[in-house]
């Protein structure tokens, strides 16, 4: 039995069927959210607000007797099992079944990294090098002890992708692990309670929003002990390891900057956030990352101590490593098979040299002189606006190829 792929058509009434489904299993799924507002197309992904919603009140009850486990704590490889043991009993045999047909059918799990070629991963290792996060990209260990062969382990293997992406660690929670992620002022809707307090998740507004408006959670930073420590250690680039895309703003980067990863004192670490003037919070449903212009102005916010002299010449010489790549970086994301590898990998060469940048432009003022490089300044303005228009080329053009994957659980 292979794994099939459903068309972008078929993924609206999938998951309307979702919640159809989660009702009849005493779920509840409120009537002022929806999985796109009327104008987005079926396949543009996420949840929003149809109706203005208040803080605090339920958008959704997920109750146990719909929650995916082996209730083997921890352990992803014993719900992978679980959750092909279900797609291969089919629609009539399996009581989850709109849900583990929507995951191995519509879900792209096969953009997420472990399943990239060599030479996408390769491209990505070339970057980062010795020195940046994410040094696991692409790298998720095996359920299967390679006995299996076929059908059964390509399954596994996907389902093992499926569990990591989408699980609170061992724990599959259809429905809600449908909402897309994003931190900072835009994180509004989150558990009421840990899920090691209550069986059910009950799923509630941070704030109120207002129609249109999408619903976000935070894969790092819930309320749920799946999230608790990861805050300064589970970052912009460990979410690119996971799921291959590069988070919207705000980010939370850290540069190791001087013994080695291991002496976690020593890194820098600090959030960076984008100043919008051209837009509320309201119109949140846009799934890019943008770019540095005349409306968005990024403000660095310092976690760590700022950087010391010989840590802000550590930042410039990586920034000037990664300038000088960037012809080899175009050239060798436009060989890739596959365009999300090509359009990710740019993403993150970008938002590292952004991320760069801008830790040295906010350091302090008496640190260093590097943070009044203009001719460095115009090298990296120069380099955004290339690689905005050669993520744009045909080679690497949405229409023209797969469709990319911004946000992945939705």
């Amino acid at each position: 039995m292979t794994v099939a792929a459903a068309n972008d058509n078929d993924t609206l009434l999938q998951k309307k069927q979702l919640v159809e489904w989660l009702r009849s299993k005493g779920g509840f799924f409120s009537n002022k959210i929806s999985f796109q507002p009327p104008e987005v197309n079926a396949a543009a992904g996420g949840i929003y607000a149809v109706e203005e919603i208040e803080e605090n009140e339920l958008l959704m009850i997920i109750p146990e007797n719909a929650l995916l486990t082996a209730h083997v704590e921890e352990d992803w490889c014993s719900t992978a099992e679980l959750l092909v043991s279900e797609y291969v009993k089919g629609p009539e045999a399996s009581e989850f079944w709109p849900y583990v047909q929507y995951v191995f059918e519509s879900y792209p799990h096969r953009e997420l990294p472990p399943a990239w070629s060599e030479s996408g991963k390769e491209l990505v290792y070339s970057i980062i090098s010795d020195y940046f996060e994410p040094q696991r990209f692409g790298q998720q260990g095996s359920c299967h002890e390679g006995s299996e062969e076929g059908d059964y382990e390509t399954m596994l293997d996907a389902a093992t992708r499926i569990v990591v992406s989408r699980g609170w660690h061992d724990v599959l929670v259809p429905v809600y692990d449908m909402g897309n992620h994003r931190n900072g002022r835009w994180h509004n809707m989150d558990q009421l309670h840990d899920s090691r307090t209550q069986d059910d998740f009950h799923i509630v507004a941070l704030r109120r929003i207002e129609p249109g408006e999408q619903l976000f959670l935070s894969y790092n930073e819930c309320n749920d002990h799946t999230c608790y420590g990861k805050e300064h250690s589970y970052l912009t680039p460990q979410l690119f390891a996971d799921y291959g895309f590069v988070e919207q703003y705000p980010q939370r980067w850290s540069f190791w900057t001087k013994a080695g990863r291991e002496y976690s004192e020593e890194k820098l670490l600090f959030d960076l956030d984008v100043e919008d003037t051209s837009s509320s919070t309201r119109n949140a449903s846009t799934t890019t990352t943008p770019l540095v212009n005349s409306s968005n102005e990024l403000r660095v916010s310092w976690i760590s101590d700022e950087p010391d002299e010989f840590q802000l010449k550590w930042l410039d010489v990586h920034l000037k490593r990664l300038l000088g790549m960037k012809d080899f970086v175009m050239y060798e994301a436009e060989r890739l098979e596959h365009s999300f590898e090509a359009r990710a990998t740019i993403d993150y060469y970008h938002a590292l040299i952004v991320a760069l940048q801008q830790a040295i432009r906010w350091a302090s003022p008496s640190s260093f002189s590097l943070k009044d490089d203009d001719e460095q300044k115009q090298t990296v303005e120069n380099t955004t606006t290339e690689l905005e228009q050669e993520s744009t080329s045909s080679c690497l053009d949405p229409a023209a190829q797969d469709t990319s994957m911004n946000d992945i659980h939705a």
